[in-house]
């Protein structure tokens, strides 16, 4: 982290927080929209081998704050199997007709 004299941090430092910061939102949305953590990881660590080891750093370290967060979220598993487990598809209280009506 640079810092300038009067202690805070530079005007760089604070844009790339900021996009680190918009990237994982990003992938948290991507998360909470269907793919699971554990699928999200397995992605992440493909790109691994690809990058500099500066950028695995900050990989590494995205995939251990979203980790957290998708223990904390009950996100490690598919939207579609949280749903299930919440109860979703087990709503009774719609009524239903015989007779083709809503």
């Amino acid at each position: 982290m640079e810092r300038i004299p009067n202690g805070k941090y530079t005007k760089e430092f604070r844009v790339e927080a900021e996009k680190e910061k918009q990237i994982i939102d990003l992938d948290k949305l991507l998360i909470e929209s269907g793919q699971d953590f554990v699928e999200w990881e397995k992605q992440q660590l493909q790109w691994l081998n690809k990058i500099s080891d500066e950028g695995k750093g900050v990989i590494l370290r995205r995939i251990e704050v979203i980790r957290k967060w998708a223990e904390e979220n009950n996100m490690m598993k598919p939207k579609l199997e949280r749903l299930k487990e919440e109860g979703f598809f087990n709503n009774s209280s719609t009524p239903t007709s015989d007779k083709g009506d809503p």
